[in-house]
């Protein structure tokens, strides 16, 4: 904890790394993280909800975000997306909440956000299931596609695909899961896909060659990530 210390870890670090930060104690190097992953935390839920506010008015909110993001200065683009998931950005917010807490001090927008994100799971899947029951597909098996936390990373912690497949199953939905980079998942291996799927949610796009038979054989895609705003299927 002496400042000794502090630039002899400095030493040992720039044997390996670029350019590293000396700072004035660990507290303010943890909060540094803190700070960090909460701003990411804080302006993803901003554009999901910014996203849902989109889909009422009937405009693409990919459009909207990409004509903002011309601005040259002032402005970092956010993309909306299944959730806020990963090691990093959900639990380092919380860690700044819960440690806001133990010193009498209201976190309050972090708080809000956490609220809105878990919301947002529940109304996300009942809006898929309104989606089903409006074209016949109810009693249907679902695939969900995509249950790493981001795309093109193997990585399932915290990943919105838990929270909403749990909320899909208590609809009374059959769902089944599929990833390229995923193995098992919850307790159970990827679906084989050898059966007839009669709608598929998508909610992280990682690539494959099954990922585009599927867009071109299953009747009802919903989409939840962003790169397929383009392509005709129902964004919800």
């Amino acid at each position: 904890m002496t400042k000794e210390a502090g630039i002899r870890a400095k030493k040992f670090y720039e044997s390996f790394v670029k350019k590293v930060e000396l700072v004035s104690s660990p507290e303010v190097a943890e909060l540094s993280k803190l700070l960090e992953n909460t701003y990411r935390f804080l302006n993803i839920s901003f554009v999901n909800q910014f996203h849902d506010y989109c889909l009422k008015l009937g405009i693409n909110s990919i459009e909207v975000i990409e004509a903002a993001a011309t601005k040259s200065f002032g402005f970092q683009p956010f993309y909306p997306g299944a959730g806020i998931g990963g090691h990093c950005i959900p639990v380092d917010s919380a860690y700044l909440r819960s440690g806001a807490d133990e010193v009498n001090f209201d976190f309050s927008l972090v708080r809000q956000c956490e609220v809105l994100n878990e919301n947002r799971y529940r109304t996300k899947a009942d809006l898929f299931v309104e989606t089903l029951k409006s074209r016949d597909l109810f009693s249907s098996r679902v695939l969900l596609y995509g249950v790493t936390y981001k795309k093109g990373v193997p990585d399932t912690r915290e990943s919105p695909a838990m929270a909403m497949i749990h909320l899909l199953r208590n609809r009374g939905l059959d769902v089944e899961w599929y990833d390229p980079l995923v193995d098992e998942f919850m307790n159970t291996p990827r679906s084989s896909l050898d059966s007839k799927f009669g709608s598929m949610l998508v909610l992280i796009d990682n690539p494959s060659d099954a990922f585009t038979r599927l867009l071109s054989e299953i009747d009802l895609v919903v989409d939840m990530s962003i790169s397929l705003y383009k392509k005709g299927v129902i964004h919800i």
